[in-house]
């Protein structure tokens, strides 16, 4: 609801911010709500912003291009600008919502680590001893942070495998239309009913017969995996899912904890104009992602692989043979093949939760610094 015109005098010479034009019922609100809001705003935005690195990702993950640059230029001429955003509904409404939980189930998660160890060992709680101004980490905080992290990487890999799933399904469903293509083409020259062509279009021209292909969307995407292979078709590559984010959300989690404070430690003599938290805050959250990212890699790849192979099959038609189990392809740790778009994810992931946790961060102190007009509590105790 907008200023009266009384208000707005004055406002005048005021910075504007949120304080100025929120009533105090909704920073009240805001402020019973400050961490959850914090995680939805910078999820949201921060998922926008990376999601073209996601789908160049998922792309050289799975199929073999010359370099990014080549990706980026086959991605646009076949699909157009809204190739890079294909999908993007899904994960910007999932993971707002998973990350919503998986963080609050996280912070639930380390203070009860925290709270066992203390009552094991006698000692102080570590997770919030180490969260107070100036305190550094130890290693008893970094393991309960770790631990925190492993179990809701677990346990929110039930709620998001069919949402990356749809995802992926969605950012590679132009391409899986373009193999079916040069497969049938192929077995027409086979068979003699059409005269030799190159079953490859010049990179410069679009796909023959179209000027663009509109890939489906997210919740088409989703009801087609449905209907052909059933609600457990959702879980396609569970088991490599699960085990990626186990371990990809300690290290996530844990790098976070541990790096912010001691680099906000480090620059506590810097001088009064170097934004020293600020750069803290996004120094760790890259970092974080940046060393999850780095050993979970190849276990993503399989999964992708794995879920663009179960993908591209025909689906099974009713009274017709059951197809044979596609097997998980290996987790090659140190093939080459393993780690194509390694460079595309690493500036993503450094992306996405620098923007993420510096908007989380300030968020919260930006709530937290909300002020009421006098008599605000006494007028709410008396409703």
């Amino acid at each position: 609801m907008p200023l009266s015109d009384e208000a707005l005098k004055n406002t005048i010479g005021v910075p504007i911010t949120l304080n100025t034009f929120l009533k105090d019922h909704e920073k009240d609100w805001l402020m019973r709500h400050q961490y959850y809001t914090a995680v939805a705003l910078g999820t949201s935005v921060s998922t926008v912003l990376s999601y073209p690195l996601d789908g160049i990702k998922t792309r050289m993950q799975i199929y073999h291009y010359k370099n990014f640059t080549d990706c980026v230029k086959k991605t646009y001429l076949t699909e157009g600008g809204r190739g890079f955003f294909r999908g993007c509904i899904a994960p910007l409404a999932s993971v707002t919502v998973v990350r919503m939980m998986s963080f609050g189930f996280y912070e639930k998660t380390a203070q009860t680590c925290s709270s066992l160890y203390g009552r094991v060992t006698g000692h102080e709680l570590p997770v919030e001893n180490a969260r107070v101004r100036g305190a550094s980490p130890t290693l008893a905080s970094t393991a309960c942070f770790a631990a925190a992290g492993a179990a809701t990487g677990g346990l929110i890999t039930f709620i998001s495998c069919p949402f990356e799933l749809t995802k992926l399904y969605s950012q590679i469903y132009v391409i899986i239309l373009e193999e079916e293509r040069k497969r049938k083409l192929k077995e027409a020259i086979a068979k003699g009913l059409v005269p030799p062509q190159p079953l490859t279009p010049p990179p410069t021209a679009p796909l023959p017969g179209t000027q663009r292909i509109r890939g489906e969307g997210t919740f088409k995407v989703g009801q087609r995996i449905v209907r052909d292979r059933g609600y457990f078709g959702l879980f396609t590559g569970f088991r490599l899912h699960l085990i990626r984010d186990i371990i990809g959300s300690a290290l996530y989690f844990g790098t976070y904890e541990t790096i912010k404070p001691v680099l906000h430690n480090m620059s506590s003599n810097a001088p009064a104009w170097w934004p020293g938290e600020s750069i803290s805050i996004l120094v760790a959250g890259a970092l974080c992602g940046i060393a999850s990212w780095a050993l979970i890699y190849p276990l993503d790849s399989a999964k992708s692989q794995h879920q663009r192979n179960v993908l591209s099959r025909p689906p099974r038609i009713p009274g017709a043979p059951r197809l044979p189990r596609l097997k998980e392809p290996p987790v090659a740790w140190f093939s080459f093949s393993m780690y194509r778009g390694l460079g595309v994810s690493m500036g993503r992931s450094t992306l996405l939760n620098a923007i993420f946790f510096f908007i989380f961060e300030n968020t919260q102190k930006r709530i937290s610094a909300f002020t009421f007009t006098d008599g605000y509590y006494e007028e709410e105790d008396i409703d």
